[in-house]
């Protein structure tokens, strides 16, 4: 059961500075941020996350983290906040998160490891495997999605409730594409139901565009065959995603792609 936070006002982005006591507009930010990652992992839930990896806070909060104990994050009070009561998911092996984007997966703040290192004084490590390596967003801006590769690291502003597709620099800090947090997770399920993000295993996403085509195309197939969007039978579909996506099928299907693009000689 997900624990769902109602909005305490109409939602507001601009820009103030943080008095002691949290204004209605910080609380709206922080109800704004919960609410839409929240929605969005129901959302993977009913399309291929397995009900199990899916970790909830319990009634106020994640105990480990506090403000207390992650002083050496170099965070605000109200980005612990925000992690402190996120819903997580936990990877599907230790270096495989369940990817929301390819080639990434929400940063897990509550694993045990992440934990360990904040309150032993490693914080600013966090930082540094979140954001951007010698580029430290402000404080009330925090990386919760970085992939690998090509994978650009995403940044929520919990001040504000926005999304940043780029990274930050102090000091003339670049914001980069932005977002409400809210439209940000609309749009990636957007792109889900349109199947221009697609999981094509048992815990990864491919996208239109980076991957190889003789795979999108019977990937998709199987999506539209199993009812994606409007009438999905999702355990169906799960199960025939995991065997597509085991590495035999993919290297045949990359090999049988690259052979197309070789000039046929005689």
């Amino acid at each position: 059961m997900f624990i769902i936070h109602q909005p305490l006002s109409e939602n507001h982005t601009q820009d103030l500075e943080l008095p002691t006591e949290k204004t209605e507009l910080q609380k709206t930010a922080f109800d704004r941020i919960i609410i839409s990652i929240d929605d969005f992992i129901i959302f993977l839930q009913d399309l291929y996350l397995p009900t199990d990896a899916i970790l909830v806070p319990p009634e106020g909060g994640w105990p480990d983290i506090t403000k207390e104990t992650w002083s050496s994050f170099g965070k605000s009070d109200e980005v612990i906040e925000v992690l402190r009561h996120l819903t997580y998911v936990k990877p599907y092996r230790t270096s495989d998160p369940y990817e929301f984007i390819t080639g990434g997966g929400l940063y897990d703040f509550r694993n045990p490891n992440r934990v360990k290192e904040a309150t032993r004084g490693d914080g600013r490590f966090i930082a540094f495997m979140t954001e951007i390596p010698d580029r430290p967003a402000p404080p009330y801006v925090v990386g919760i999605l970085r992939g690998s590769g090509s994978c650009p690291v995403r940044l929520l502003d919990c001040r504000n409730g926005l999304v940043y597709g780029e990274g930050t620099h102090e000091g003339g800090w670049s914001e980069g594409v932005r977002r409400p947090v809210e439209d940000y997770f609309a749009l990636l399920k957007e792109r889900f139901r349109n199947m221009q993000l697609l999981p094509q295993g048992r815990y990864n996403v491919s996208e239109e565009g980076n991957s190889f085509e003789t795979i999108r195309r019977p990937l998709k197939e199987i999506y539209k065959r199993h009812g994606w969007p409007d009438n999905y039978r999702r355990d169906e579909c799960v199960a025939e995603v995991a065997e597509f996506g085991k590495a035999s099928n993919i290297v045949r299907l990359q090999d049988e792609y690259l052979r197309s693009l070789t000039p046929r000689v005689g």
